[in-house]
């Protein structure tokens, strides 16, 4: 931290305790070499880290997307400016109203269960979160992957799953791992049709 300890105690003097400083150079410096590691990629903050407006604000500028996981954390980030493609939905167990908040910025939602495809608001974009069903060797509820996660489709759901999700004409494959995967190794197939 970047912040001299006499400016702490200046602070704390100042406004009480506890309190919360955060590193504005520290936050940018993160940004960068996340925007450095993975190059032209979408970069999007998972809010349920740290909801703090000003942080919030100060990512939004730097064209930092947000990842929100309940009603309060959209209007947050809506509150911050932001909107569509910097904003996704996720979780498994959506509520009415994060469906219809999602909507109304132009979110893209994280679909997490095969029924979860009907709830969708007309015109939404949405990602399939497939579940590998990998032997993850983690803590249980860090281990996303596993085939009695909650979070994601089987394999076999994807197909069909997906379909109502991608324009005529469009793959819908793109991936993201878990951070528990065994091997960093892409696979660039869709998992099986349904037979």
């Amino acid at each position: 931290m970047s912040i001299p300890a006499d400016a702490l105690h200046a602070a704390a003097q100042q406004h009480g305790t506890p309190l919360y400083a955060y590193d504005a150079a520290e936050l940018d410096a993160s940004v960068a070499r996340v925007r450095t590691a993975f190059g032209n990629a979408r970069v999007y903050y998972a809010m349920k880290a740290n909801p703090n407006l000003s942080i919030l604000r100060r990512l939004h500028t730097q064209d930092v997307g947000f990842e929100c996981v309940s009603a309060g954390e959209i209007a947050r980030a809506a509150h911050v400016g932001a909107t569509g493609e910097n904003l996704i939905v996720n979780g498994p167990a959506k509520s009415p109203a994060e469906y219809a908040l999602g909507a109304q910025l132009g979110a893209t939602f994280i679909i997490d269960r095969e029924e979860e495809v009907a709830l969708l608001p007309p015109a939404s974009r949405a990602l399939i979160r497939v579940n590998p069903a990998l032997n993850v060797s983690t803590h249980d509820h860090l281990a996303t992957g596993a085939a009695d996660s909650k979070f994601g489709v089987t394999p076999e759901q994807a197909p069909a799953s997906s379909a109502p999700c991608a324009p005529p004409g469009t793959p819908p494959w793109d991936c993201t791992s878990t951070s528990a995967a065994p091997s960093a190794t892409p696979t660039t197939s869709p998992p099986p049709s349904p037979a």
